[in-house]
């Protein structure tokens, strides 16, 4: 039984973490720093997003502030 918990929290952790990841963007307060920090930290968990440098570049970008993109 508790293999099976252990099991199914690793699912939600994952689930939760992608969630995370897909909506990630730099708020206001947020130093480029921080963005890097929890980018980073949150692709460990979706290697599939980021299979490659040019797709992690584009995600990484798309998160960036609006005034920093541009």
């Amino acid at each position: 039984m508790d293999e099976l918990r252990a099991k199914c929290y690793l699912v939600v952790v994952q689930r939760q973490k992608e969630k995370q990841f897909i909506e990630l963007k730099m708020s206001d307060n947020m130093t480029v720093m921080q963005y890097t920090s929890k980018f980073t930290e949150l692709s460990r968990f979706i290697p599939k997003f980021v299979s490659s440098k040019r797709l992690k570049m584009r995600r990484f970008e798309a998160g960036f502030a609006f005034y920093i993109r541009n």
